[in-house]
C-alpha cells in the first residue's frame, strides 16, 4: 500500500501568537477596521460596492520590489461598479479618513464569455 501522497500538517497559530509577531501591524489593522466601521456612510453612496482594508503600494516603486521590501502603507479600498464611476465617488469620499489613506478603484468584472 505504498502511496506517493504526503501528509502535510499546518501549524496552528493562535491570535496571541500572531499579534506577538507584529504588534504594530495589528494595531494599525485595528485602527483601519475601526475607521471603516465609523464610516459606513460610504457604502450608502450610489455605485459603491464595498470597502475593505488594503495595502497601498507607491506607484513609483516596482510592485515586486515593494512587496519584497514591505514598502507601502495600510489603507482603505473603496470599490465601485465601473471605471467611469470612480471620479464620481472620489468627489464624495475624502482622500483620508481618520488619518488613513483611501483609494477608490473599479471592481474588476470577470466574464466567462471573455475567456472563450
Amino acid at each position: 500500500m505504498g502511496s506517493s501522497a504526503q501528509t502535510y500538517r499546518w501549524a496552528t497559530v493562535t491570535q496571541e501568537q500572531s499579534e506577538a509577531r507584529d504588534p504594530e501591524g495589528w494595531k494599525t489593522r485595528r485602527k483601519v477596521e475601526d475607521v471603516i466601521r465609523w464610516n459606513q456612510w460610504i457604502l450608502l453612496l450610489p455605485r459603491v460596492r464595498g470597502m475593505m482594508l488594503t495595502w497601498i503600494i507607491d506607484e513609483n516603486v516596482p510592485r515586486k520590489e515593494a512587496i519584497a521590501k514591505g514598502l507601502g502603507q495600510t489603507g482603505i479600498r473603496v470599490w465601485v461598479d465601473k471605471q467611469e464611476h470612480v471620479a464620481f465617488v472620489q468627489w464624495f469620499v475624502p482622500s483620508h479618513l481618520g488619518g488613513v489613506p483611501v483609494v477608490v478603484e473599479a471592481n474588476p468584472v470577470f466574464r466567462l464569455e471573455a475567456l472563450r
